[in-house]
């Protein structure tokens, strides 16, 4: 367990890497829009909102 403050969730859609993911979604935004808002295509967003990776994001991990 950890003491760590969590500060939202990691994303990483298919071919994510192509687009600059995977990132840190920090807000409620539903995850369709927030994917195409962040420059993955629109047209992948249905297949990615299926087969995305996502773990907890604590503060002080590294969104580059």
């Amino acid at each position: 367990m950890t003491n760590r403050k969590v500060i939202g969730t990691w994303v990483d859609p298919p071919s994510g890497w192509r687009y600059g993911f995977p990132r840190i979604k920090e807000c409620n935004t539903p995850t369709s829009e927030w994917l195409i808002e962040n420059g993955y295509p629109e047209k992948e967003v249905s297949f990615a909102c299926e087969n995305c990776r996502s773990w907890i994001a604590y503060e002080g991990d590294a969104d580059d």
